[in-house]
């Protein structure tokens, strides 16, 4: 049997949050610095920041900050105070990037929506896992089979109707994934700010994994090519099991998002989880998802590999955010939170 390789230590790159007013950002030695009214808060090396995620007012920042982070690869996300995703910045720079922007752009039509079919059914098959823990069984297969086109429909009723059955599922997903009671609405600061805290850090990682293998994040694959972008179809597969995540927090009583729920979320892109082949973490599994797309799409061949994590036992994702062994010192490793 062979053993099972070690994975790096999460504390190789970390993400850092700043959520309070007032705050300056500069760049000097190597170095990200802090800033507030009382002087530098804090310096952390620039190579250990994977990407900056923002949720306040009155930032400011040095060009030589933003230089340096993208030279690093490190995306910013700037979120809405319910921690809504509105805004990613986006590094450019690589050797490669000219040739496989090159090759995104020329790629047809039913290349990509095939290639995007494989990331769909790899959600679905996700969700489906997720659900099945939480002793839900095949609750979506039914609804999805009502989706599938008739022949000699058109394209355009094809995803209409695709769309009003994608509608049907988040409608009982949710309540099935954290309670009967539970309405997912972006703009609530309650248990769903836990959510999309945790779809802004699945974004931040996507991002990172996409500057990573050279492609650009406003060519996606669906037929609104740039309509949600690369980095929204790259988070497709990885989406049950952040929201599986999240789903837990609240289920235990987290229905606001404090210090330790952010970074109880940071954790989870990091811990090792169990796969089909050996350990894995879903930062990996996205960089390895990137670069497996971006060969995909210079080869023609749509051999696309998505790594994923094993979904069985919903406590064992729980304790993989809420692992005390070495609680302080690796918040410190993962994750900066400024309010």
């Amino acid at each position: 049997m062979e053993q099972e390789a070690l994975l790096p230590a999460p504390s190789e790159a970390r993400i850092v949050e700043i959520g309070e007013a007032g705050r300056s950002i500069s760049f000097a030695h190597g170095n990200i610095a802090i800033a507030g009214d009382e002087g530098v808060i804090e310096r952390i090396p620039i190579l250990e920041i994977a990407g900056m995620v923002v949720w306040c007012p009155g930032l400011s920042w040095s060009g030589s900050a933003l230089a340096a982070l993208s030279e690093r690869g490190a995306g910013i996300v700037v979120c809405e105070p319910n921690y809504r995703s509105r805004m990613l910045s986006w590094p450019m720079s690589g050797r490669r990037w000219p040739g496989r922007i090159r090759a995104q752009m020329e790629m047809d039509g039913p290349f990509a929506r095939h290639l995007l079919r494989g990331l769909a059914k790899a959600r679905d098959d996700q969700r489906d896992a997720v659900l099945g823990a939480m002793g839900r069984g095949n609750a979506l297969k039914a609804l999805r089979k009502a989706s599938k086109p008739t022949i000699g429909s058109s394209q355009m009723s094809r995803d209409r109707k695709q769309a009003d059955v994608a509608k049907q599922i988040d409608r009982h997903y949710w309540p099935w994934l954290a309670g009967p009671g539970f309405r997912r609405d972006l703009l609530k600061e309650d248990g769903n700010a836990v959510i999309n805290f945790a779809h802004t850090m699945l974004r931040v990682e996507a991002t990172r994994a996409v500057h990573k293998a050279a492609l650009h994040p406003s060519i996606g694959l669906g037929s609104g090519r740039g309509k949600g972008g690369l980095i929204d179809d790259l988070m497709l597969p990885y989406r049950p099991v952040v929201d599986l995540a999240a789903a837990l927090l609240i289920a235990t009583g987290q229905r606001k998002l404090d210090e330790a729920a952010r970074a109880m979320i940071v954790r989870l892109f990091t811990a090792p989880m169990r796969g089909r082949r050996g350990l894995m973490q879903i930062r990996m599994g996205l960089e390895e998802l990137a670069l497996s797309l971006a060969n995909c799409i210079e080869s023609g061949k749509p051999m696309l590999e998505i790594r994923l994590p094993a979904i069985k036992d919903p406590s064992a994702i729980y304790d993989q955010m809420t692992d005390v062994r070495g609680q302080e010192s690796e918040r410190d490793d993962q994750v900066s939170g400024w309010g």
